[in-house]
């Protein structure tokens, strides 16, 4: 469901990781939070990114599934927008 390609990597590692497990693509690393049935009847996890190339900031997202696959549910707290 992703058009560019970072959050489309990003998505595609997400997808198989299990709770807990960690990955890196690109500089960020990225951590797997418990899944859980979302009120909308999605499946979620909640992610951390974590710049390890550059800055060494930290973005929490949230990944969900539907019936067209996995993508980034918008943050309505981010004042900015991080790349992924």
């Amino acid at each position: 469901q992703a058009d560019n390609t970072p959050e489309a990597d990003l998505l595609s590692v997400v997808a198989s990781m299990q709770a807990g497990e960690t990955s890196t693509i690109d500089g960020i690393t990225v951590r797997s939070g418990d899944p859980y049935n979302a009120a909308s009847g999605r499946l979620c996890k909640p992610i951390t990114l974590i710049d390890t190339a550059d800055t060494g900031n930290v973005h929490s997202r949230l990944a969900c599934r539907d019936d067209s696959g996995w993508f980034l549910a918008p943050d309505i707290f981010a004042s900015e927008t991080p790349g992924y």
